[in-house]
């Protein structure tokens, strides 16, 4: 065990970076409920105990937040957001559940559904782009622009805006990764212009509302009362940082994963029913983001271990999407391997990720473009992966496509 200690690193970003999953292999067969003591906090790498936390909000609360700064430093998140604000991802219910319902109704599939002509136009735009047998820029040219786009279209707004939401968002997930008090409070004073601009944006909608996400939240109640500038500045700008991030990394990941496996962007070329199952596939694989914590509200047992009130758990998504006992053969990437059980990239239990039908849209029409137009593509150079504690991603992917 001593000796397993010494390679579990969950505050260092070089960890996830590299190669984690023989480590997280080892931690699921001997201590798959691992405790780390420089945060008072066991580490969960088993799918089952990931999924019995997720379920389990009175027993594991989000409130106390669910960033691993959180637990140095406490919820990191209350230096950017007003007081009075309800932060979805930091409610527990009954709460969670109203906050939910005010942001739902543009997030149901009927909804995600009637997105899709302008989602796969998007799609349509940025592939036409690309030419068989020269090298391309993955990030620049489809993973970073492609979901920005999406959001544009979900928030009504205006497409000159992109480079900033792309900013704000990378500015946000700062919140996430291993800084001081100092700088993350300057993380949160560079984030005002987003604040100044929703406050437009949703200005202009109050004057000019149409079927999109700003209006939709001009429109609910929460409490029988509209939702204060607090809590619409919150629920915006938490949508934006979750659609971004999730995606991007899902694209990136996604395209480095059919380049070393060519055999199954074959496979997805000969039999295009392939393709949903396919999306769920590299969710699972490249885990887009590494993991949450809940807080311990009293004591408690989990798979037989004792957990006191106070303590946090983080559940490693990554980890438990490749647990042995649930997924078979989980080292190999499999684009026709069975929808369940299903992977918990997108959360499980009350906290599942509202954008889920949206984001598996995405992913399914990207993919179905990309093949209408390539049968394989090969990597150029050596992808970079972004150093990160909170999710899976890359600085740097270029790649070549053949017809």
């Amino acid at each position: 065990m001593t000796d397993l200690a010494e390679h579990v690193r969950i505050e260092d970003p070089d960890f996830y970076s590299g190669d984690p999953y023989p480590v997280l292999a080892r931690l699921r067969k001997e201590a798959p409920i691992f405790y780390y003591e420089p945060l008072d906090t066991w580490v969960l790498t088993r799918y089952e105990d990931v999924r019995s936390v997720s379920r389990a909000p009175e027993l594991f609360t989000s409130t106390s937040g669910t960033l691993l700064n959180d637990v140095r430093y406490g919820n990191v998140l209350n230096s950017f957001f007003p007081a009075d604000a309800a932060l979805i991802s930091t409610t527990d219910p009954p709460l969670h559940r109203e906050v939910r319902r005010t942001i739902t109704p543009p997030f149901v599939p009927t909804a995600t559904a009637h997105m899709e002509d302008e989602v796969r136009a998007c799609a349509v735009a940025l592939l036409d782009r690309l030419e068989p047998g020269k090298p391309v820029d993955w990030l620049e040219l489809v993973a970073v622009p492609f979901p920005l786009q999406v959001i544009a279209l979900l928030f009504g707004l205006p497409l000159d805006r992109i480079g900033d939401l792309r900013a704000w968002s990378d500015e946000m997930v700062k919140f996430g990764t291993p800084l001081s008090r100092e700088e993350l409070a300057q993380t949160a004073a560079d984030l005002e212009p987003m604040r100044e601009y929703f406050a437009e944006q949703f200005e202009r909608k109050r004057a000019e509302p149409g079927p999109d996400l700003l209006t939709s939240l001009l429109d609910a109640e929460m409490g029988g009362e509209k939702l204060s500038q607090a809590n619409l500045q919150t629920l915006a700008t938490g949508v934006i940082v979750a659609g971004n991030e999730t995606m991007r990394n899902l694209l990136a990941g996604t395209i480095c994963a059919l380049a070393e496996h060519p055999e199954q962007m074959a496979r997805l070329s000969r039999d295009r029913s392939l393709i949903p199952g396919a999306t769920e596939e590299f969710l699972r694989w490249v885990s887009p983001i590494t993991g949450f914590v809940r807080r311990v509200t009293q004591d408690t047992e989990l798979s037989g271990q004792k957990l006191v009130q106070g303590q946090f758990v983080y559940m490693l998504y990554m980890a438990a999407n490749r647990d042995e006992d649930v997924f078979e053969s989980p080292e190999i990437l499999n684009v026709a391997r069975p929808r369940d059980p299903m992977h918990v990239s997108l959360g499980w239990g009350p906290h599942v990720c509202l954008g889920a039908p949206l984001a598996r849209l995405e992913g399914r029409v990207l993919l179905e473009e990309l093949l209408n137009r390539f049968s394989e593509v090969e990597l150029v150079g050596t992808p970079k992966r972004l150093p990160s504690v909170m999710q899976t991603a890359w600085t740097d992917i270029h790649v070549q496509f053949g017809a």
